[in-house]
């Protein structure tokens, strides 16, 4: 049990080589923390402030000196905020290379044994002291005995470390002698001890019991101060009625000066005796405490622990020994590390001879081994355990060679298979880094680029390599070799970064330029590690979409230009809500603005409510598939103009099905198709025309014929010559009128010849009224002394005959036709700003239908 106090550590804990903990022993529960919520977490955090740079400095001479089994005492800061005195001893954890990877901390908790050296020490100091009380210094009188042995009495250890009966001796002596006072208090000012022989020690002690806060020993003895002013000052001090003070002043006997020194003797002697008693009583307790602390730890303790002599011999296991082994200490006892059972392996699976089992290593070589992790055979579990075991020898005074050894060892097994499987974890992790197709780092930015981790795809993408970025701050040289752009782009992430603001921390398209290559473009994204001070950096080399899009866009450029410049206007608009998408610019001159994000039937044809013309339904099947072209005319009702109407169902760029419309405007083919029907008309009356007339033109010619042989044959004095004429004339003018029938019809030869225009729209006036009708009022307004015209009389009938029709179907119902003839000259100037006119004087032919 002994060697357990003296070279076990009731704590145990394991770090890396920076004291950041990795493992933590179940032991530590005598701090109050849960021992998972100290992993990760530095061993300096809970070290005292006071024994901070005393800790600090010896872990770093630990680590530049390698000396394992250095000692350390400090304060440990409990998880109620108390402090434990700890002693601290570290062993380094070899790799197979034998180079340090982790250190080995066991901590002893000897606060109970520091704590009685601090009352020792106070003990001396108090003794050492020259005891000046506060009245003296603030009254100046005469010493009044009151020896000073501060804070000796913490928690009423006097009394219980030497009892009332003790100190009731140890008092008698100058109690005898002086016939006055003894005291001594506890820290809360109640008595230990205390007998009070005169008024006057009585009246003080009582007064000075109001003022204590810390624990004394008090003899009273010398004279109370005789003269007024010092008692006043001492009544004030102590806040007591003078003439009481006065009364027990006068009433005190003086005691002998010989007597007073013999009293101060053998005080400062009991003093001393009550000291060391105080510090064997405590040192005895806290051995006993100590002793049942190990002894429980030994038998409560996570970490397993066996004793061997020096032939190999176990004589000693503790419960978790069995428990971690999986057999009994009776199994164990006098068995050596030779034994069949005890089955070992190293981490490489090769096998442990008995001779080189950590224990039996520490026993020849008199050094301490380990820890090692070994894995051992657990018969119960029919499996090997992995063990991290730390092997120490043990030596008799003044001998070399041990007497015996113990190892101390804990099951690693789920820690190691978790750190495999964090192994494969990471490897995993850094596979699946390496080959994603984004560049993944981890860096500090400032002050300057360091670089911790890089998967290939970082530098790929920055058209270098890892090798070239090593280096710190490399990077901004090696990727921007544009010094103007350098700086530029450095200020604006260095500034963005600063921020802590994620959204600043991401740039979107940075063109990096390289001599004599096309620029290349990224896309960064940094998202910080506070804790670390670093930044996980991510990079998406997008030259191809950044070149895809700037295709696209001049695609786009190409379609629109096409759209825009075509004669016909374009529109698309969502076939469920209707909304405008896009419109051409002839579609948005036509109806006088944009309209995109307005609804089709409001915007297009002034409808609260879908058209009942849509073609919606008819542009997709029950499918939802496109059925093809929707072709339809009809007036706009906000333009006023026709047009023809192509709808189609496409596919827009977010997927959905939308209607596009190409309308071209047929306003004009309206009219001209109108024009023709009547052309056509005009000209089917002509062809009747001309047959009638060609027959009756026919009929005329025998009516003609016969008159004249009529008239022949018949005596001037015969009363029919005279109808005969008549006949002859109207046959004539029925002629005439055929011949302008023919003529209509196209069907004379034309003969230009001159004429007066003006007689020849005279002679037409009959026939056109009878064209027109009888709602339509037909006026002739013909000009004086108008100039002759050289051309065929019936081109005239045909042009005024064409022009009276169609002014008949524009009128819808009764108006006015005008006719007017007169004269005008067309001079140079004019020509040239009217093509297709040229100089020289002219006759007008003027027809007007204003309606009324």
């Amino acid at each position: 049990m002994q060697n357990i106090i003296d070279t076990t550590s009731d704590l145990v804990a394991v770090t890396d080589m920076e004291g950041n903990f990795k493992f933590v022993g179940s032991s530590h529960s005598i701090l109050g923390y849960d021992p998972d919520s100290l992993v990760g977490r530095n061993v300096m955090e809970f070290v005292h402030p006071d024994d901070y740079h005393k800790a600090a400095t010896a872990f770093a001479e630990f680590l530049a000196n390698r000396e394992d089994g250095r000692k350390v005492e400090y304060r440990y800061r409990r998880a109620d905020g108390d402090y434990l005195w700890f002693e601290t001893v570290g062993k380094f954890i070899l790799d197979d290379a034998e180079n340090p990877k982790e250190i080995l901390f066991s901590s002893r908790d000897f606060t109970a044994r520091k704590q009685a050296e601090g009352e020792l020490k106070r003990i001396e100091w108090m003794l050492s002291r020259n005891p000046i009380s506060d009245i003296e210094a603030q009254a100046e009188t005469h010493d009044q005995g009151y020896g000073d042995l501060t804070e000796l009495n913490q928690d009423g250890i006097i009394l219980k470390s030497i009892g009332p009966e003790r100190l009731k001796r140890f008092a008698s002596d100058y109690l005898d002698l002086l016939g006055t006072s003894s005291a001594i208090y506890e820290i809360n000012g109640d008595y230990a001890f205390g007998i009070f022989a005169s008024g006057w020690c009585r009246m003080m002690d009582s007064a000075s019991r109001k003022l204590c806060v810390i624990g004394v020993i008090n003899f009273g003895y010398g004279d109370p101060p005789k003269e007024p002013e010092k008692l006043r000052m001492l009544a004030d001090i102590y806040h007591l009625n003078y003439n009481d003070l006065l009364r027990e002043a006068t009433a005190y006997n003086s005691r002998p000066p010989y007597i007073i020194e013999m009293a101060k003797k053998r005080l400062k002697s009991t003093a001393i005796l009550i000291g060391s008693m105080v510090e064997t009583t405590q040192a005895m307790e806290a051995l006993r405490d100590s002793e049942e602390k190990h002894r429980r730890l030994f038998e409560t303790m996570a970490q397993g622990v066996i004793y061997q002599t020096d032939d190999g011999a176990i004589i000693s296991a503790n419960p978790a020994a069995e428990r971690i082994l999986g057999i009994s200490f009776e199994q164990m006892q006098g068995k050596t590390s030779m034994d069949m059972r005890w089955r070992m392996i190293k981490e490489d699976g090769t096998e442990v001879s008995g001779t080189d089992h950590p224990a039996m290593i520490a026993l020849l070589t008199g050094e301490t081994v380990g820890p090692v992790i070994r894995g051992v055979f657990h018969p119960d579990k029919n499996t090997y355990r992995w063990l991290s075991i730390t092997a120490i020898p043990l030596f008799q005074p003044g001998e070399t060679k041990p007497f015996q050894s113990y190892a101390t060892f804990e099951d690693v097994t789920e820690r190691k298979q978790a750190i495999e499987a964090l192994e494969q974890r990471e490897a995993f992790i850094k596979a699946t880094l390496d080959n994603l197709p984004v560049g993944v780092a981890v860096n500090s930015v400032d002050p300057e680029v360091h670089f911790t981790y890089m998967n290939e795809n970082f530098a790929t993408f920055y058209r270098t390599t890892r090798e070239a970025l090593a280096a710190p701050n490399d990077f901004w040289e090696v990727v921007y070799t544009d010094a103007t752009f350098r700086e530029k782009i450095k200020k604006r992430v260095l500034e963005d970064c600063a921020s802590n603001d994620p959204e600043r921390m991401q740039w979107e398209d940075i063109p990096v330029f390289r001599p004599g290559r096309k620029p290349f473009f990224i896309t960064a994204k940094n998202i910080p590690l506070p804790e670390r001070d670093l930044m996980v950096s991510t990079v998406w080399d997008v030259t191809e979409r950044k070149l895809a899009e700037e295709n696209l866009n001049q695609a786009h450029e190409r379609i629109l230009t096409i759209l825009d410049s075509i004669d016909s206007t374009v529109y698309v608009a969502d076939m469920d809500t209707y909304e405008i998408l896009f419109m051409n610019k002839r579609m948005i001159t036509d109806f006088g603005g944009d309209k995109t994000g307005d609804v089709c039937y409001r915007a297009f044809r002034k409808n609260s409510e879908p058209c009942e013309c849509c073609t919606n339904d008819q542009l997709i099947d029950k499918h939802g598939n496109p059925t093809g072209v929707c072709i339809w005319d009809d007036k706009n009702p906000v333009t006023g103009r026709y047009y023809i109407n192509y709808d189609r169902a496409i596919e827009w760029t977010d997927g959905r099905l939308v209607r596009m419309q190409i309308a071209t405007d047929i306003t004009d083919l309206k009219k001209m198709e109108t024009q023709l029907n009547q052309a056509q008309k005009m000209e089917s009356v002509g062809r009747l025309a001309g047959g009638v007339a060609h027959d009756f033109n026919n009929m005329l010619g025998i009516i003609l014929g016969h008159t004249e042989l009529a008239l022949l044959k018949t005596d001037e004095d015969n009363d029919l010559v005279s109808d005969l004429n008549e006949i002859q004339k109207a046959a004539k003018r029925s002629a005439d009128i055929t011949k302008q029938l023919l003529a209509f019809a196209r069907k004379e030869i034309i003969s230009p010849k001159q004429i007066d225009l003006n007689d020849t729209v005279e002679s037409m006036l009959n026939m056109l009224r009878r064209l027109i009708g009888e709602d339509i009022d037909l006026s002739w307004n013909p000009a004086k002394r108008l100039w002759p015209v050289k051309m065929d009389p019936t081109q005239i009938d045909q042009i005024l005959a064409n022009l009276c029709v169609n002014a008949r179907d524009a009128i819808a119902d009764v108006g006015k036709l005008t006719i007017e003839t007169g004269k005008k000259t067309f001079d140079v100037e004019y020509c040239n700003e009217h093509p297709g006119f040229i100089p020289g004087d002219f006759v007008l032919l003027w027809k007007m239908n204003p309606p009324f």
